[in-house]
């Protein structure tokens, strides 16, 4: 019993023993299942601290983070996400197919990536086209992941999308810049050279560097070193050698100016700007470099002209301003201190109004109005001196800006002696005029002695004088006389004082005169008392006496007076008086040579009045002898002749011997050609014969006795009604017009003659003209050619008071032209 107490308490403490080492196994796992549980919740603080961190950054990430499972849809957003697409709350996104957030365009793309995602596990920087919640677009960039669970199945996608719109449309402007810095490299104005190695050598040069040396772009590169040197100026190459190597040392780079040698030898100026670069990963220098050979040629032309315009502007003759539109004075030249008499402190503290009179400001204002109008102006105004002396300007103002302030430069010029000489000048032109209208009056006038008279007031006029004179010769005598004169009404005529004035009298006057020169006296006071003398009774305060000539011999004098005031005259007074005087004297000559040539040609008129009828009597006489004459052939021989050739018919010849019908044959012969002769000198007068025919039937006789047997068609032409003409005139007109058609019929070998008679006013004409073989006239109207006929038929016309015009050309015929006064018959 005891050994199953024993045994019973083996059994207890074995298991009290089995039950402390539970209790204390427990004990160990209870502790380890604490130590788990500390680790469990430290690991799941962990996790919690874990998830928050990563939830913050994921909600702070630049990148939206989105989760959806393996069909698209949307399970988890990050607030970048809901920014992105421009959503306020997670609830309006979760649970959509992210499809939904991809433009159309790029859904059936999306799906792709997705497949490509669940079988390699990510893709990386694809780009879509995204929507926002109001339907506009944006370029994201998109890297997605495969989510797998601790089997390492597949639970869904994350995605991180970043909007790339601005990078995109830099990298694109970037892309587009390079190309266009690349274009403008090469087609810059800029001259662009990179160098490296020493000597330094170009590696590039674009085309206007190249055409700068003056050569193509790659001839240029091609170009060793040493070569590359010697296009830079030797006065210039040492320093650039210096400034390259400075620039490779690192020390900053200046602008600077050289010269270089083009290919053509050509000397080029360049303004250049060097830096120190990385060209493909080596050093360079970056050469920028502008040809400023033109701009340096105009800079040195702008020095010369900044010179040439200072000079102008301090060195003028006129004076300059320039002042402000309110008139403040800017600056000023010396000839512009000088002309008002301020120094030029003085005058910068004026304004340019006040250099003007209180009655131009009106002026003033409205020149500077027409100036910030119209740009310039220029107009005359009157100007004040420091003095208070007043005196006429010229102004040219114009506007300009200087430093974007508008500012208006005048030129003022002095014209005083400008004005002076202007009315000088209108004084001379209205003398100029006045001697025009003189000599327009004196060559028309009928009265010479009343134009004389009107000559004198017009100098009266020019030369605002109270009286005019005009002193002549007396015929032969050494006298002289005062013959015309013009006064003021208002004043007396010199009636006596100046008549009968000889050298003994007035040696003073009359000796100057006589020597051609003019006599000026603006003060009659300052006379010698001898010269005053002949002035005595005679109020004359001025007086100008100029000698008047014709072909070298004294004629006479004219003088201007003044009485009322003593005025000053000069030498151009008395040129201008002289010249008048000299149209006056020339007009005196005339009208004197002009009355004898009348008396003279009323002489010749009357002698040659009485030749003409001397003449018509001799021609009268003349035709009336051969009237005679053809009567007593016609009457008597003619009759005769006939006779004994009807006595010679007769005759029985046959009962002669042959000796005497030889002879009887030619004495019959020789009575017939008589009879012939004796009928034509009876035809050469037969047309006047009859006193009851007239000129024209004349004519016409005449035609038909010496053209009838010729190849000529006849055109006559006349009035149907002529005046009777007396027998001369009848008588010359016809002998003219026969011998003209006896050339016609002799000489010309024509085939149409045109004879027209005319009558105009009193006087006859005749016109004749052939289409014969012409002559040379000339040659024929000397008498020793034998053309008598042509000589006498223009004597005749001479004789009766005509003329004839005779003109032909060899092989174009003849025209005789013909006016005769018409004398008719009875007057």
């Amino acid at each position: 019993m005891a050994k199953a107490r024993r045994k019973a308490s083996a059994r207890r403490q074995h298991k009290t023993r089995e039950v402390y080492k539970e209790i204390e196994r427990l004990q160990k796992e209870n502790a380890k299942l604490k130590d788990s549980l500390k680790l469990s919740q430290e690991v799941t603080n962990a996790f919690k601290e874990s998830e928050s961190l990563y939830r913050s950054l994921v909600d702070t990430s630049p990148d939206a983070v989105t989760v959806t499972d393996l069909e698209g849809r949307v399970i988890y957003v990050s607030k970048q996400t809901l920014r992105l697409h421009d959503y306020d709350r997670a609830d309006e996104v979760l649970g959509k197919s992210a499809l939904e957030f991809i433009a159309p365009c790029d859904r059936e793309r999306a799906v792709t990536n997705m497949k490509r995602t669940l079988k390699d596990g990510y893709i990386k920087d694809i780009e879509y086209t995204f929507l926002r919640k109001d339907g506009s677009d944006f370029i994201g960039s998109l890297n997605a992941s495969l989510i797998t669970d601790a089997d390492g199945k597949p639970k869904g996608f994350i995605a991180t999308t970043r909007d790339i719109t601005e990078r995109k449309k830099a990298t694109t402007e970037l892309a587009a810049s390079a190309e266009k810095y690349q274009h403008l490299v090469e087609q810059a104005i800029l001259g662009i050279i990179i160098a490296q190695g020493w000597p330094a050598h170009m590696v590039f040069a674009n085309d206007a560097a190249a055409r700068m040396f003056g050569y193509p772009a790659k001839q240029l590169m091609s170009l060793s070193g040493k070569k590359m040197w010697a296009h830079i100026h030797e006065h210039d190459r040492a320093l650039l050698m210096q400034r390259f190597q400075e620039i490779m040392n690192g020390k900053p780079s200046v602008p600077r100016q050289i010269r270089i040698i083009r290919k053509d030898n050509t000397v080029r100026w360049l303004e250049i700007f060097g830096r120190r670069i990385d060209y493909q990963r080596q050093p360079a220098i970056q050469v920028t470099a502008i040809d400023i050979t033109d701009r340096k040629e105009a800079e040195d032309a702008l020095r010369d002209s900044e010179e040439k315009f200072s000079n102008l502007f301090h060195r003028s003759n006129d004076a300059i301003f320039l002042h402000d539109l309110e008139g403040t004075i800017l600056d000023v030249n010396d000839r512009g201190s000088e002309l008002f008499g301020y120094s030029r402190k003085e005058i910068l503290a004026l304004r340019i109004t006040g250099l003007h009179p209180r009655e131009e400001l009106k002026q003033s204002q409205a020149a500077f109005a027409a100036i910030a109008r119209d740009g310039s102006v220029n107009f005359e105004i009157m100007f004040k001196k420091k003095d208070g002396s007043i005196f006429p300007g010229e102004v040219s103002s114009s506007l300009f800006e200087i430093g974007g302030k508008k500012v208006i430069q005048g030129i003022v010029r002095d014209v005083t002696e400008r004005k002076q000489a202007e009315r000088e000048i209108n004084r001379r032109l209205a003398m100029e005029e006045a001697l025009a209208a003189i000599s327009e009056n004196l060559i028309k006038a009928r009265d010479i002695d009343r134009a004389v008279r009107d000559t004198l007031y017009r100098l009266a006029r020019v030369f605002r004088t109270e009286r005019v004179c005009l002193f002549q010769k007396r015929g032969e005598q050494k006298v002289w006389d005062k013959t015309h004169e013009w006064h003021d009404p208002a004043l007396t005529p010199l009636r006596w004082k100046f008549q009968g004035m000889t050298s003994t009298r007035y040696a003073y006057w009359l000796g100057k005169l006589k020597r051609d020169s003019a006599i000026i006296i603006n003060n009659t006071k300052k006379l010698p008392a001898y010269a005053r003398k002949n002035l005595r009774g005679v109020k004359i305060a001025s007086m100008l006496l100029v000698p008047l000539f014709y072909e070298d011999e004294f004629f006479g004098a004219l003088g201007i007076f003044a009485e009322k005031k003593v005025q000053t005259w000069h030498d151009d007074d008395a040129r201008i008086l002289r010249a008048a005087g000299e149209i006056i004297t020339a007009s005196l000559v005339k009208d004197r040579y002009q009355k004898e040539l009348t008396a003279v040609l009323n002489e010749l008129q009357s002698q040659r009045m009485k030749l003409f009828e001397l003449t018509q009597r001799s021609i009268d006489a003349q035709e009336r002898e051969r009237l005679y004459l053809a009567s007593e052939i016609h009457d008597e021989l003619l009759q005769g002749l006939v006779a004994v050739l009807y006595f010679l018919q007769m005759l029985d010849s046959g009962s002669f011997d042959a000796r005497t019908r030889e002879k009887h044959a030619v004495l019959i012969k020789t009575i017939k050609s008589s009879i012939d002769r004796a009928r034509s000198l009876i035809s050469e007068v037969e047309p006047i014969r009859d006193p009851d025919i007239g000129l024209i039937q004349a004519i016409k006789k005449s035609i038909k006795n010496r053209l009838a047997a010729m190849p000529i068609q006849v055109r006559f032409n006349y009035p149907k009604k002529l005046p009777r003409v007396v027998f001369a005139q009848k008588a010359n007109v016809l002998r003219i017009v026969q011998e003209a058609l006896t050339n016609v019929r002799k000489h010309s070998q024509a085939t149409r003659l045109s004879l027209r008679i005319t009558t105009r006013d009193d006087t006859l004409e005749i016109n004749l003209k052939d289409n014969g073989i012409g002559f040379d006239v000339d040659r024929a109207l000397k008498k020793t050619t034998g053309h008598f006929g042509l000589v006498s038929i223009q004597e005749r016309a001479l004789l009766a008071g005509g003329q004839l015009t005779i003109t032909s050309t060899p092989g174009k015929g003849t025209r005789i032209h013909g006016v005769f006064p018409l004398v008719r018959e009875g007057v």
